[in-house]
């Protein structure tokens, strides 16, 4: 009969879930029944082809709706999630368990592999890490580490590909990385992280906010201004002395002498790097109007 479908290619299991997230269908009663009882024929599939049907059904609309309604076939191949489930954080900043938390999580994020990935594992070691402090307030010391560590084991095991692995578990690593307030500190964890990784890191941060408690809106307003300052880094740092909004034969037309251009391009290329001077035209003219000390000619008369 109809069991015997799923018992001659197990995967087809997961395919029905699949299908059903996909196309927004339901299966009926009895195939579902049929789909929970043999579950644990899954252990036998080849990982690629549970890997091939999970990452298809990590990227629909509503992932996290089936992950939770078959959640215990989930489990014949990622028997870690099951730690995360009814599992109180004592935290007030978290309104959802540790398994509801990241359902959530994976709502919040764009279906993209990588991300959806990324927020299914970001947690996965939070119950291996938990103390309590003496007012009852749940803590997770290096929970990142914890949940990267596993997240290796367990994408390893699925066969996912080196780059794929490697980018989850940079983005789980670093969920919860609290960003320099120290400028040159910055520049140097954006060099090391990657600038291609970085957009992908706030994504990844701000569904984790999402899932959290939405009273703290600082934490939002936070990752919102760290990423502020690292776009307005980028945008510096691609500025070349070349795209300057003025040139040195404007200057020697300023009246500004041929010994000094050089030195005067030098400090508003700084300066303009360091975001204390706009790339703008007027502006650099202003500036270099105010600049008339003794040493300089006035310059306006000279402009």
């Amino acid at each position: 009969g109809e069991e015997q479908v799923f018992i001659k290619d197990p995967l087809r299991i997961l395919r029905a879930i699949r299908l059903s997230a996909e196309y927004g269908m339901r299966i009926d009663t009895n195939t579902k029944e049929y789909m929970f009882d043999n579950k644990d024929l899954l252990k036998e599939v080849a990982p690629e082809r549970i890997r091939d049907e999970l990452s298809k059904i990590l990227v629909c609309a509503h992932a996290e709706f089936y992950l939770k309604k078959y959640f215990d076939i989930f489990l014949t191949f990622i028997p870690e999630l099951s730690l995360m489930e009814n599992f109180n954080q004592c935290d007030p900043r978290h309104v959802y368990n540790a398994l509801d938390h990241t359902l959530v999580t994976i709502k919040c994020i764009e279906p993209n592999l990588e991300l959806r990935l990324a927020m299914l594992l970001h947690d996965i070691g939070k119950p291996l890490t938990f103390t309590q402090d003496e007012n009852g307030l749940g803590h997770f010391k290096n929970h990142n580490k914890k949940s990267a560590e596993m997240a290796r084991d367990i994408l390893n095991r699925l066969k996912y590909n080196k780059k794929t692995i490697q980018k989850v578990i940079k983005l789980i690593e670093y969920h919860n990385y609290r960003f320099p307030e120290n400028e040159e500190q910055l520049k140097m964890f954006i060099s090391q992280f990657g600038n291609e990784n970085i957009e992908d890191l706030f994504k990844v941060k701000k569904a984790n906010y999402y899932g959290k408690n939405p009273a703290y809106v600082s934490d939002l307003s936070k990752i919102n201004s760290d990423y502020e300052r690292i776009s307005l880094l980028n945008k510096q740092s691609k500025i070349k002395k070349k795209d300057l909004k003025i040139s040195g034969k404007e200057l020697a037309e300023l009246g500004i002498g041929q010994d000094k251009i050089g030195t005067i391009l030098d400090d508003i290329y700084q300066r303009v790097l360091l975001g204390e001077l706009k790339n703008n035209h007027d502006k650099i003219i202003d500036y270099v109007n105010s600049l008339n000390n003794n040493e300089q000619v006035e310059l306006k008369k000279a402009a």
